[in-house]
């Protein structure tokens, strides 16, 4: 089971700097994560390995965790006929897609509604 971090950064020059500094004094190996600015603020989707101590260390140094879910991890790639297989088999299932993105590896982390129906879809086990 993977689970990521929603996480709230200012919108301004050097929040991002700043997180991923937090990130580096507590030692974290991040595995992918993902940010874009909305309105009056930046939204970070973080997957580590330790989770407990990524919350932690971010919200000792001000940062707002709001949230913390289970995401799926495939091992698709960027291979786009395996895409389209991955895509379908979740829309079939009945679970909405709301996030997507690569981590470091190449992986793809899938974030739905409902984890449940993706689970029995394509399989317990994630990437």
């Amino acid at each position: 089971m993977a689970r990521e971090l929603t996480v709230l950064l200012k919108d301004q020059p050097g929040s991002l700097a700043e997180f991923n500094a937090v990130l580096v004094d507590a030692n974290l190996e991040v595995i992918g994560y993902s940010g874009y600015s909305r309105e009056d603020h930046g939204v970070v989707h973080l997957l580590v390995t330790e989770i407990e101590t990524a919350r932690a260390a971010l919200e000792r140094s001000g940062f707002q965790v709001r949230g913390d879910r289970e995401v799926y991890l495939s091992k698709m790639g960027n291979d786009l006929a395996a895409g389209a297989t991955l895509w379908r088999r979740i829309a079939d299932s009945g679970a909405n897609v709301d996030l997507f993105y690569f981590t470091g590896d190449g992986r793809l982390v899938i974030g739905v509604d409902r984890i449940d129906l993706v689970r029995e879809a394509l399989g317990y086990e994630s990437a």
